[in-house]
């Protein structure tokens, strides 16, 4: 069991971008206490660390999203009696006012570049398959070509887990040896739906965690708080990347159809004459009511990071370049992209 390990997840976890006083960093706080203690029960790490933080957070941990509070008390008691300063988080939470809009420039040329993406395929369909059956693993490696800079997936380390899929959110991890690991739940998706978010964007985390640790970095960082918003960025710019890449509809369908999940976590900015916005008005989500931050990265921050060459200091030279060389192919061949970009002064 590694004590070490934990207590390197919480000191991450505890560090988040906003204000330290706000309900947005109390119920970010629980929902990272919730990933640690899923990583805890998959791979047999010492919880105390994860007990002492939570019995620290006092009237800030009251003050989290009870939806957090409830999957951290569930997976919890996988592992035993629930220790008392459990029993109130999430306990003085009041539903908060709808945030603002995201940055108009850069939700502009989310949708534009979105609305590049064919959205004629079918829906998606076939026998439903788990990633605990083997699919996830498959999916990984067969679609390595999908990823800039992808590493060989046969590294990746597969754990199987019967947690129920429900409280497993975020399934990939950095393990104590610097691995890149992946929790294996039994959860159904359509063969195309499994392909894009293990194939893509999960596989796409993996990725970034052996660059990282292959530079020498500890990438336990991009797990939490800054580092996650650099992460998902990330990930949602190659899923994008792939949706305007495939030639296959039903596969640029479903990545369609989650870049207009994403964008309706928040309040779906006015874009005339966009499907994607139109699409994400008439979408809801309450997942990141609280955590309006996060909710960002995937949408106008991946198109900031794209637009930056995706300069920034947790992605390693190798791994930055890779990108930008798929991403001008693919401008070679589709000028629209560029054009999407322009038309919102990017």
């Amino acid at each position: 069991m590694s004590s070490d390990h934990t207590s390197r997840a919480v000191e991450r976890l505890l560090d988040v971008p906003a204000d330290p006083d706000s309900v947005e960093t109390a119920s970010w706080i629980l929902r990272g206490m919730s990933e640690a203690a899923l990583f805890a029960v998959a791979q047999s790490h010492a919880i105390e660390p994860l007990d002492d933080a939570v019995g620290a957070l006092g009237a800030r941990g009251r003050r989290g999203d009870p939806k957090f509070a409830a999957r951290l008390r569930e997976l919890r008691t996988i592992l035993g009696p629930l220790p008392s300063a459990y029993e109130s988080l999430g306990r003085d939470w009041s539903p908060q006012p709808r945030p603002g809009p995201p940055d108009t420039q850069k939700a502009t040329a989310y949708c534009r570049l979105a609305d590049l993406v064919d959205r004629s395929g079918p829906p998606p369909s076939g026998q439903a398959v788990s990633a605990a059956d083997g699919h996830g693993r498959a999916a990984l490696l067969d679609r390595d070509r999908w990823r800039p800079g992808a590493h060989p997936t046969a590294g990746v380390r597969f754990v199987r887990t019967d947690i129920d899929p429900s409280l497993a959110w975020r399934v990939w991890t950095r393990a104590a040896d610097g691995v890149p690991v992946i929790v294996l739940v039994a959860e159904k998706l359509t063969p195309t739906v499994n392909d894009v978010w293990w194939g893509i964007h999960n596989g796409t985390h993996l990725d970034h965690i052996s660059h990282l640790e292959a530079t020498g970095h500890d990438a336990t960082v991009i797990e939490y708080g800054h580092g996650l918003l650099a992460a998902e960025s990330l990930a949602m710019s190659v899923e994008l990347l792939a949706g305007l890449e495939t030639s296959d509809s039903g596969v640029a369908r479903v990545v369609w159809e989650g870049l207009v999940e994403r964008l309706a976590r928040l309040p779906v900015p006015d874009v005339a004459s966009s499907p994607t916005a139109e699409a994400a008005r008439n979408a809801t989500d309450q997942e990141f009511t609280a955590l309006p931050t996060l909710a960002r990265a995937y949408t106008t921050g991946a198109v900031e990071l794209l637009a930056s060459g995706f300069h920034h200091p947790l992605i390693p030279v190798a791994y930055r370049t890779a990108l930008v060389d798929r991403w001008n192919s693919l401008a070679a061949r589709r000028p629209e992209v560029l054009d999407a970009l322009e038309e919102a002064g990017l």
